[in-house]
């Protein structure tokens, strides 16, 4: 089954926005967020809003790359102007570095980015949130094929998509007793996840996106 693409800055920030608001549920991560207070003040409450209604009005808040716009937005974060397509690059590239010079002087409002030098898969990332998603969802159980088997039932009966994480689609083996039995190596993989998901909240909850852990 087709695995989603996560590769555009939309996508990616959907990622951020859903690990923001699982680990404001992380109890462990309160003192964190007292530090963080003022950087996700910009970002308002989450907590019962979807990501596509919450980006509507806060989309400006991210640091996007340099593109060509057919649309002229106006926020405080991105610098609109017009070029002469008939003047020299140098002199334009003097006037632009003038206009931005000015307007990051009088600009002192946050813009949020990804962290640095950090190349994201967000693939893995998005596979790793659905999971961690489900097991806080779940209680935190045991990570084992019971588990698994769990995950791959809520996802194949979603209404729509019905793909399930690469680690775990290949099926369990079926024992005696009528239960399921997935690898070791696919139940450790999972442990993994999950591992990574708290390290990518803990990253998170001090305004770091996805962070540096390792996520391979």
């Amino acid at each position: 089954m087709k695995q989603p693409l996560i590769k555009s800055n939309y996508q990616l920030i959907r990622l951020w926005f859903e690990f923001y608001k699982l680990s404001l549920q992380d109890k462990d991560l309160k003192d964190n967020f007292k530090k963080s207070k003022k950087y996700y003040e910009p970002w308002g409450d989450v907590t019962n809003i979807k990501f596509d209604q919450w980006f509507v009005s806060h989309g400006h808040l991210f640091t996007i790359k340099v593109e060509e716009i057919t649309q002229i937005p106006r926020n405080d974060t991105s610098l609109n102007i017009s070029i002469p397509l008939s003047q020299s690059v140098t002199q334009s590239l003097k006037e632009i570095k003038q206009l931005l010079t000015k307007k990051k002087s009088s600009n002192r409002s946050i813009s949020y980015e990804f962290t640095k030098g950090v190349k994201i898969n967000g693939k893995n990332l998005y596979e790793i949130l659905i999971i961690y998603s489900i097991w806080l969802g779940s209680d935190k159980p045991a990570i084992n094929s019971t588990f698994l088997l769990l995950i791959t039932t809520v996802l194949r009966n979603r209404p729509r998509s019905h793909w399930v994480p690469y680690v775990i689609q290949i099926q369990p083996k079926k024992l005696r007793d009528g239960s399921f039995q997935y690898t070791d190596e696919q139940i450790r993989q999972v442990r993994r996840y999950i591992k990574k998901a708290e390290q990518i909240c803990h990253s998170v909850s001090l305004g770091q996106f996805p962070g540096r852990s390792t996520l391979k």
